[in-house]
């Protein structure tokens, strides 16, 4: 309920806005003035007469004017009496104290004029106000003034402005009953804002610092009310005892006393109590506003004294008369869920939603939100609907009821229970999704619902992992990474850790991110590993040495799964490759030869079985290295033999085709074979004689002719 309306105030203060009057006692008085006054006749009339002689109206009277235009506003008549308060004002002969008095009454006319539309007019009335303050200041209406600064503020919205003055009146006249107004008014203010501790401390204020006020009594109520808002409800029991001992029968004045003395004793648990003043208070005002509620209280006090029969005629009453009104569809939903369930938690509706007809608090729910969508029971009946999808595994609507709900109520305290509820109907579905591979599904949704995402902390180790997969299967490789990169810090997680580290490396290793995998290994380096993904951490921890020009730090890598039987063949052939080259730095060619021969082979197997897997510059490494290692031994027949494997992958458009089959020339020379050497040579010279090689070859052919005729020609010169 709203605060009660304050007394009249004292000679010469204006009456407050909430009793629809602000002119100021001296108007209010202006009738039995009007009417008590007789026209004075004076034994000796006079007559005023112009410069020629012709009678002309006496001049205007002051005191005559005043009463007149207190009159027409006790009549209403604002617009005659605004003319002659003008008139007055611009009096050469009106006294100092009645001029100061005409600029109230010009204020209380204007405030009086425009209180339906204080907006309109209030430059104007904060002008006049601050004229017949400012004439002057040691006048005992100041305060009145300033109050009514204030309260012209707080209608037109500007608190801050509003509290400046009536801190002002109460620093400077804090004797004045105005200040004690003022802190009502301001209380009243910070209530209806919602701020009920600053509202709880201006009421106690009054209370505290005007006792004898007479608006310690309203002050004294609306801090009852207020200390029941914020939950304190014995001391707000204490002030309404206080109320009730000084002023018993202010409830005749006040009678929505009795529902906040009622709704206190019911969160106190005397429901007896509770149930006497919310009687009293249905008897003494039957047709008041909220009769609607007050029946629904009576309903659930009866409910929690175990009488569901009598709460249920309560309840029915209510939906009877007041169907559409807050009441009523307290009411229609306590009905329908046969019993009271204000603050519900998910297990508590579980009970509810069980229930054999258990489509009426559906029903009713629906009623609320589509019938009465202003009412303040919709955030409670839409959370009651998110949470009847959810147990009824209708998981879509429950997370798209969820979302609505946070769109429509993003400030309700019942939002983290929403979003609880959003986030198990998100989990569960992509829960369902993950075995059916729907990983398209699940990055629709997630995209689809912000709320999720601005909740991710909060959403389980499988579903972040399940995200992260999608992306990871849907080409967004670094999306997912990006999913996963807190699990590869700190302590490994027992179930999902190792998952997160083999899909970090598959991707880095898919991108060729040498450095990450670097990185993420050293930061996992104190996790215990199983066998298989030891063996894909290390192939990928030495992949990434080789890359990053650190060799010597992938050997041992290298070693440790070369050692292992259960090495799939393309990691063998890759492990052997890197391995043989170490042996060749190190010029242990024997070692190199036998391991290049076994690589090899590998790539060769692979290539055969599945030839999407070639890897046709591995190949032609090994056969070179081949080459390189037994043409060093001498074994020059077999290096031949490996040049020519090497030639199958060296067709002749191919750029190292002419160095190949120079290379080929020479280790013809080297075993004798003049013939072959020579026909290779010339091959070379007629496919490209400008090229680097057939220049080489030519030279080397002229080079051999020259030297055989210097030859025959020596043998010829013999004595």
């Amino acid at each position: 309920p709203e605060g009660p309306t304050p007394p009249p105030q004292p000679d010469g203060q204006p009456t407050p806005p909430v009793t629809g009057n602000a002119t100021s006692p001296q108007a209010e008085a202006a009738g039995k003035a009007a009417t008590n006054s007789t026209n004075a006749t004076n034994a000796t009339q006079v007559v005023y007469v112009d410069e020629k002689g012709n009678p002309v109206p006496p001049p205007p009277v002051p005191a005559e004017l005043l009463e007149q235009a207190k009159t027409f506003m006790v009549n209403a008549d604002y617009p005659k009496a605004m003319e002659l308060l003008e008139t007055l004002k611009g009096l050469r002969d009106t006294p100092k104290d009645m001029y100061e008095e005409v600029l109230y009454l010009i204020g209380d006319v204007l405030y009086a004029q425009n209180k339906d539309n204080i907006l309109a007019a209030f430059d104007k009335i904060v002008t006049a106000t601050n004229e017949a303050m400012n004439y002057n200041l040691k006048s005992h209406r100041v305060p009145q003034a300033l109050l009514r600064l204030g309260l012209l503020n707080t209608r037109v919205g500007n608190s801050q402005e509003a509290e400046g003055y009536f801190n002002l009146l109460r620093r400077q006249y804090p004797h004045d009953e105005n200040a004690a107004l003022a802190m009502y008014y301001a209380g009243e203010e910070a209530y209806k804002r919602g701020d009920y501790q600053k509202a709880a401390d201006k009421f106690q204020s009054i209370v505290q610092d005007f006792p004898e006020s007479k608006y310690v009594r309203e002050g004294s109520v609306s801090l009852a009310r207020t200390l029941y808002k914020l939950g304190y409800y014995q001391q707000a029991a204490s002030i309404l005892d206080f109320v009730d001992k000084r002023w018993g029968r202010f409830y005749l004045e006040y009678p929505q006393l009795l529902t906040v003395a009622a709704d206190v004793s019911d969160h106190l648990g005397k429901l007896d109590d509770a149930r006497a003043n919310y009687w009293l208070y249905y008897n003494i005002n039957p047709d008041a506003g909220d009769i609607d509620t007050v029946l629904a209280r009576q309903g659930d006090i009866l409910t929690k004294q175990k009488q569901p029969e009598a709460a249920r005629v309560l309840y029915e009453e209510a939906v009877r008369r007041f169907p559409d009104k807050d009441g009523g569809l307290i009411s229609l939903m306590r009905l329908a869920e046969e019993g009271i369930h204000d603050t519900p938690s998910i297990a508590e509706m579980v009970s509810v939603f069980q229930r054999p007809d258990n489509t009426r608090p559906v029903q009713a729910y629906t009623t609320i939100i589509s019938g009465h969508p202003q009412s303040p029971l919709v955030p409670l009946a839409r959370l009651k609907l998110t949470m009847w999808y959810l147990w009824n595994r209708q998981f879509p609507e429950a997370l798209a009821s969820a979302v609505e709900f946070a769109q429509a109520h993003p400030g309700s305290d019942m939002l983290p229970k929403v979003r609880e509820i959003a986030l198990q109907s998100f989990t569960q579905l992509v829960a369902d999704a993950v075995p059916d591979g729907n990983y398209n599904r699940i990055l629709q949704l997630w995209e689809q619902y912000p709320l999720i995402r601005e909740n991710e902390k909060d959403l389980s180790v499988d579903t972040h992992v399940a995200i992260a997969l999608s992306y990871a299967n849907t080409g967004q490789p670094q999306r997912a990474l990006e999913m996963l990169d807190g699990f590869l810090k700190g302590p490994k997680d027992p179930r999902h850790g190792e998952t997160v580290l083999a899909l970090a490396l598959k991707v880095y290793l898919e991108t060729q991110n040498w450095q990450r995998i670097a990185d993420v290994m050293q930061g996992v380096s104190g996790w215990s590993l199983s066998d298989p993904v030891q063996k894909q951490a290390d192939y990928a921890l030495a992949l990434a040495h080789e890359n990053l020009g650190q060799p010597d730090l992938a050997v041992p890598l290298w070693q440790r799964l070369y050692d292992r039987k259960d090495l799939p063949q393309e990691q063998r052939a890759y492990v052997g490759y890197f391995l043989s080259r170490d042996a060749e730095r190190k010029r242990e060619l024997e070692k190199a030869y036998l391991l290049t021969r076994e690589t090899l082979s590998d790539f060769l197997a692979v290539a055969q079985a599945s030839p999407e897997k070639e890897d046709t510059p591995r190949i032609k490494e090994c056969l070179l290295s081949l080459m390189d290692v037994t043409e060093a031994a001498g074994r020059l027949r077999e290096s031949l033999d490996w040049t020519d494997q090497y030639a199958k992958y060296v067709p002749d458009s191919d750029p190292g085709y002419a160095a190949m089959r120079y290379r080929v020339a020479r280790l013809q020379r080297k075993m004798g074979n003049v013939d072959a050497w020579k026909a290779t040579l010339e091959d070379l010279v007629r496919r490209d004689p400008q090229s680097l090689y057939g220049r080489m070859a030519a030279s080397e052919l002229r080079t051999t002719d020259v030297t055989k005729g210097l030859s025959g020609f020596t043998q010829g010169a013999q004595p």
